[in-house]
């Protein structure tokens, strides 16, 4: 089945499963730049909703979930 394209078109984020079987995608390159976006995927429903940014935009980083939460380390700024 299709399933919706991410509304930030980026490279190099990170993507962790978070809860309730959601995917988070956080910052990577977009336009040309580092960003700090933060959207996540929903596959009950094939939606995608945007979430509060990341403080510092980073890309080529990673993610992960504990407990329900989502930690993004590491990365680059530039």
């Amino acid at each position: 089945s299709n399933r919706a394209p991410m509304p930030t078109a980026r490279e190099r984020a990170a993507a962790a499963l978070y809860w309730n079987g959601r995917v988070a995608v956080v910052g990577g390159f977009g336009n040309g730049s580092v960003v700090g976006t933060h959207e996540e995927y929903n596959p009950d429903n094939n939606t995608w909703t945007s979430r509060p940014p990341l403080p510092t935009a980073s890309a080529a980083l990673g993610a992960m979930t504990v407990n329900n939460t989502l930690f993004a380390y590491f990365g680059r700024n530039q």
